[in-house]
C-alpha cells in the first residue's frame, strides 16, 4: 500500500483511514446506496473494494460483448499448483516460456480485517457485483458472510 505505512495490521488500517478520508468521502455518493452508509463506515479502503468489483464487472461485460477469448486465473491457483497454472497461461497466450518464472510469493491477509469489517465488505461487494462477478469472487469469502449478503 505504501512505503509510508508498515506492512502490519496497524499500518494497513492507518493507510486505509487516510485512503477513506481522501478518496471515499469524495466519491461514495456515486456508488453507495443510502442504506449502505453505516456498513461502509466499517470497511477499510472502501474505494479499493469498489474498484475491484467495478473492474471485474467491466471485464466480464467486455468479454461477453466483444466475444474475446479469456482465461480465468485465481491467485490461490498459483500457490496450490504453480506449474499447471503457469503452463495454462502460457498455452492460452499461445507463446512459449523463454525463462524461469519469478518465484511466486503467497500471502493472504485475513489478520488485516476485523470480522465485522469483512462482513460489511462482503455485503457491499455483493450489492455492487454483477451475477458473473459474484460467481467468480464468492470463493474468497466465508460462507457465513455469503449468507448474510444474500
Amino acid at each position: 500500500f505504501s512505503d509510508l505505512y508498515e506492512k502490519t495490521y496497524e499500518g494497513f488500517n492507518e493507510y486505509c483511514a487516510w485512503h477513506n478520508e481522501i478518496y471515499s468521502s469524495e466519491h461514495t455518493s456515486v456508488f453507495l446506496l443510502p442504506e449502505h452508509k453505516e456498513l461502509a463506515s466499517k470497511v477499510p479502503c472502501l474505494g479499493e473494494f469498489f474498484k475491484y468489483i467495478a473492474w471485474h464487472n467491466m471485464a466480464n461485460t467486455m468479454i461477453e460483448k466483444m466475444g474475446v477469448p479469456s482465461v480465468m486465473l485465481h491467485y490461490e491457483d498459483y500457490n496450490e499448483n504453480f506449474e499447471e497454472t503457469f503452463s495454462g497461461l502460457v498455452s492460452f497466450l499461445e507463446t512459449e516460456q523463454v525463462s524461469e518464472p519469478i518465484p511466486f510469493f503467497w500471502h493472504d491477509y485475513p489478520d488485516y480485517f476485523e470480522d465485522d469489517a469483512m462482513d460489511a465488505a462482503v455485503i457491499l461487494m455483493k450489492s455492487w457485483a454483477s451475477d458473473e462477478t459474484w460467481d467468480l469472487i464468492r470463493r474468497y469469502v466465508d460462507s457465513d458472510s455469503i449468507s448474510d449478503a444474500s
